[in-house]
């Protein structure tokens, strides 16, 4: 990707940049001249990101969980200090958990942790970071997920917090707008990432968790979403396509207001728009059935 001159001096700032999505935007955002303000959750994560970097002039990671105000208002101080009387061009809201069970034995702490990482912690980071933005005259970027639009059996807690997150992002941009302040979603579907181990991990011990009669009852949708998150694993774009989503929201002069990143969130997308609920209802439960009959 040639480097666009312009983009020198401009300052970013990446959330949840450990691995995945967040990871590949740094690297595009650096190639592309930007100063990158990198989040990570741990020290070994901010020494791997320092070295996968030939130039590290322009790339700053800071420990950043978005749950922890102390480590928000640091990092804000940090990017205050670097970005000077032009502020921030841009913040990339990238960090995000995935909870995934039935909603009737989720426990609540478990939906409160998806809502304070998913939710919450990008509005910490909106709220600390707007100043800087207002100075820079610049964009925030939020990274959803498909699964905000159409929420899937099992996927209660991330995907209601991912619905929460699409509509304080439209409530953002409005408010923004007069201010000249773009603001965009990125609504990725099934993306190559270390996600998916934890996904598996956390639905085995939910799994586990269960009371043996709910397994029982749970298993007609359980085996057949198994087998599907495994197929869609395997069929998950790489996150350079999710890179390449938040490069344009960051440089189009009208940015879209959401992005759809892999082909299965555009099926998501086609769905949710045209498919009516109760309809789409119908489709899901046949949809399993036959997954359940035929692969599991």
């Amino acid at each position: 990707m040639p480097v666009k001159k312009n983009n020198f001096g401009k300052k970013v700032l990446v959330t949840g940049t450990s691995t995945g999505i967040g990871r590949c935007v740094v690297h595009a955002l650096m190639e592309s001249g930007f100063t990158v303000f990198a989040g990570v959750r741990t020290s070994a994560d901010r020494k791997a990101l320092l070295q996968m970097q030939t130039d590290c002039r322009r790339l700053h990671p800071l420990l950043l969980d978005v749950t922890d105000d102390e480590q928000v208002q640091a990092a804000v101080a940090v990017a205050d200090q670097l970005g000077g009387k032009d502020g921030l061009f841009a913040v990339v809201n990238n960090a995000g958990i995935s909870v995934p069970g039935p909603v009737e034995y989720a426990p609540l702490e478990e939906f409160r942790r998806a809502f304070e990482v998913n939710l919450v912690g990008q509005l910490r980071v909106i709220q600390a970071f707007l100043p800087l933005i207002r100075r820079g005259k610049g964009r925030i970027v939020q990274v959803s997920s498909a699964l905000g639009r159409l929420a899937m059996p099992l996927s209660g807690p991330y995907a209601s917090s991912k619905y929460a997150l699409e509509g304080l992002t439209d409530s953002l941009r409005r408010e923004l707008r007069p201010w000249g302040i773009r603001v965009s979603l990125i609504e990725p579907g099934s993306v190559r990432s270390a996600i998916w181990e934890k996904i598996d991990a956390q639905a085995r011990g939910i799994q586990r968790a269960l009371p043996e009669e709910m397994q029982k009852i749970y298993a007609p949708l359980a085996e057949p979403m198994t087998y599907i998150w495994k197929e869609a694993e395997l069929r998950a774009v790489p996150p350079a396509i999710a890179a390449r989503a938040v490069l344009h929201a960051l440089h189009a002069r009208h940015p879209r207001t959401r992005y759809l990143v892999g082909p299965d969130a555009y099926a998501v997308a086609a769905l949710s728009t045209l498919v009516p609920a109760r309809a789409m209802d119908w489709l899901l439960k046949m949809f399993l059935r036959k997954v359940r009959s035929s692969k599991c």
